[in-house]
């Protein structure tokens, strides 16, 4: 099952969900702080390269996601995929690669789909 998301800024996500009650939890609500005071700074930069991929850099390393170029797309795993597949310095940052890639997606005019099929290897 493929989810796509629309643009939203990171703010209005951020505010949607403390609106909610939802639990931010540790990173996340620390970049929350950030973001308040304004000092807010990505844990991820993107970069797309050929081959339809794009590569995540963090402080941990690297990582590829899936870039099609037909129509621009980045896809993301699911959450609990991401668990199971990711880089094991990038698993707990899930929900804050989500909202950045969301974000970056926006600026780039490209779609944003969660998908558990979704590829994602080392670089």
């Amino acid at each position: 099952m493929r989810f796509q998301m629309i643009c939203r800024r990171s703010s209005v996500w951020l505010g949607r969900e403390l609106i909610n009650g939802l639990d931010l939890g540790g990173v996340a609500a620390q970049a929350f702080e950030a973001y308040q005071s304004g000092m807010a700074e990505q844990l991820f930069h993107f970069q797309p390269r050929r081959k339809e991929e794009l590569v995540v850099s963090g402080s941990g390393g690297s990582f590829v996601l899936e870039l099609p170029m037909g129509v621009l797309s980045a896809y993301l795993p699911t959450e609990a995929e991401w668990k199971r597949r990711a880089p094991a310095w990038a698993q707990s940052l899930w929900p804050e690669l989500k909202r950045e890639l969301e974000d970056w997606c926006c600026k780039n005019k490209a779609q944003f789909h969660i998908d558990p099929s979704a590829d994602v290897h080392p670089l």
